[in-house]
């Protein structure tokens, strides 16, 4: 004997796939590095306390409060880490949205585009975490071959500071 199941059975079976289509929507993910189903536009920069060659000073840090460095030999525009350099030192790197600081700093934050992307830069330095730092609070980059250095509040400015965007 053949069963058959009338409207009302389709349309729970088509409700129920309906239901499960949603929420599957709800699970997609951003692309890019640190990206995840968590990630949030926007590039926000902290400060944070820190000793740095023996003095304490206030340090700028990323949204995961690791510590950010500037590269001595960069210009207000042009970043010359890159390519193999990266892998050591991760340029940050605006990801959209809106750049932000999390407390006020007394220098200019922008973006510029040079060989590693939409960088971000502070008072003309573009900026990076370094590899060999493992939690918030290290600063195992500074003074790294004479020219890497951990980037405070009071970073003197490039000669030429970027318009950015």
């Amino acid at each position: 004997m053949t069963r058959r199941h009338g409207p009302r059975a389709l349309a729970l079976a088509v409700g129920i796939l309906v239901i499960l289509a949603m929420a599957a929507c709800g699970q997609g993910s951003t692309t890019g590095p640190g990206a995840g189903p968590t990630a949030t536009p926007g590039t926000q920069i902290g400060t944070a306390s820190a000793t740095v060659t023996g003095k304490t000073v206030t340090i700028l840090t990323n949204s995961a409060g690791r510590t950010l460095y500037y590269l001595a030999t960069d210009s207000a525009d042009t970043s010359t880490c890159t390519g193999a350099c990266t892998a050591t030192w991760p340029p940050l790197l605006f990801n959209g949205g809106k750049l932000d600081s999390s407390t006020p700093v007394p220098g200019q934050l922008l973006v510029v585009d040079d060989a590693n992307g939409a960088q971000v830069t502070y008072n003309g330095h573009p900026l990076y975490i370094f590899s060999g730092d493992s939690k918030p609070g290290d600063t195992n980059g500074e003074g790294v071959e004479n020219v890497w250095h951990v980037i405070t509040v009071n970073t003197p400015a490039q000669t030429a500071v970027p318009t950015g965007y």
